[in-house]
C-alpha cells in the first residue's frame, strides 16, 4: 500500500502535563504505524537548569516511533496566552526542516491543535508542502485563560487548512454555521475514553451487588473551572 505519513503534532499541551486529547492522537497514530514527532515548546518549564545550559535543540523517544521535539527559543511561549512571534516562526520553522531533512521525511502532515503554531504551520505548508489539519478540540472562548489574539486567530486557521477534526457534534455545528467554508473539509473525531475502569488502572471493576436500584456513576477526567460541580 501507499507509505504512511510522518505526523508532526504541533499541540494544545505541554507533553509532561496532564494527559489530553494530542497525547492520545499521538499516541494512538504511533501505535498504527505513523512515525510521529511532538513539538513540546516547554523544555525550560520542565528542567530549568539544562535549559539554562543547553543552547541546542533537543529531541527524545517518548514511545515506540513517537518522538519530542524540544526547540529552542528566546523566549518560551505559553500557548493559550499569545501567538509565535514572526521571529519565532522562522526559527521553528527552519529547525522543524533541517529535522525532516535529517529524518528523511517524504510525506508528512500537520496537526496543529491550537492557533498559537498558525504562522510556523503556513511557512511549512509553503516551504514544503506539508498539509495542515486543525483539530479543533474545544470551544475556544469558553476558557478563561484563553488570551483574545489566540481566539482570534483561530478563524483564520480553519479557513487555511486543509482539513478540520472535531470533538463534537455540536462544535462541528457551530463552526459550520460560521465558516461555510469549511464543508467538505470537516470530519468528526470524538474523544473516547481508553478501555474503561480496568485499562486505566490495571485491574478489574469489583463485582456489585444487582439487588438494589442503588447505579454507581464514575468520572475520569479534569475537575476545572468548566466542570459544573453542583
Amino acid at each position: 500500500g501507499a507509505e504512511q505519513p510522518d505526523l508532526l503534532f504541533l499541540p494544545m499541551t505541554d507533553w509532561h502535563s496532564r494527559i489530553q486529547r494530542t497525547q492520545h492522537l499521538a499516541l494512538g497514530l504511533a501505535a498504527a504505524g505513523h512515525r510521529c514527532f511532538y513539538l513540546n515548546p516547554h523544555l525550560g518549564f520542565q528542567f530549568r537548569r539544562i535549559y539554562c545550559r543547553e543552547r541546542g535543540h533537543r529531541i527524545s523517544t517518548l514511545a515506540a516511533g513517537l518522538y519530542e521535539l524540544h526547540l529552542r527559543l528566546p523566549r518560551e511561549p505559553v500557548v493559550h496566552h499569545r501567538m509565535a512571534t514572526s521571529r519565532e516562526c522562522g526559527i521553528l520553522a527552519d529547525a522543524l526542516g533541517r529535522l525532516m531533512r535529517a529524518a528523511g521525511v517524504k510525506k508528512l502532515v500537520q496537526l496543529v491543535s491550537l492557533p498559537f503554531w498558525l504562522g510556523v504551520a503556513v511557512k511549512l505548508r509553503r516551504e514544503y508542502g506539508f498539509p495542515i489539519v486543525y483539530d479543533c478540540h474545544d470551544l475556544l472562548s469558553g476558557f478563561r485563560n484563553m488570551r483574545r489574539e489566540v481566539v482570534a486567530a483561530e478563524a483564520d486557521l480553519l479557513e487555511c487548512s486543509d482539513l478540520a477534526l472535531f470533538s463534537s457534534q455540536p462544535l462541528l455545528d457551530a463552526k459550520l454555521a460560521e465558516f461555510p467554508s469549511l464543508r467538505g473539509k470537516s470530519l468528526l473525531v470524538r474523544n473516547a475514553a481508553a478501555g474503561g475502569y480496568g485499562a486505566l488502572h490495571g485491574e478489574a471493576v469489583p463485582a456489585r451487588s444487582r439487588s438494589g436500584p442503588e447505579k454507581v456513576i464514575g468520572y475520569v477526567g479534569a475537575l476545572d473551572e468548566w466542570f459544573d460541580m453542583a
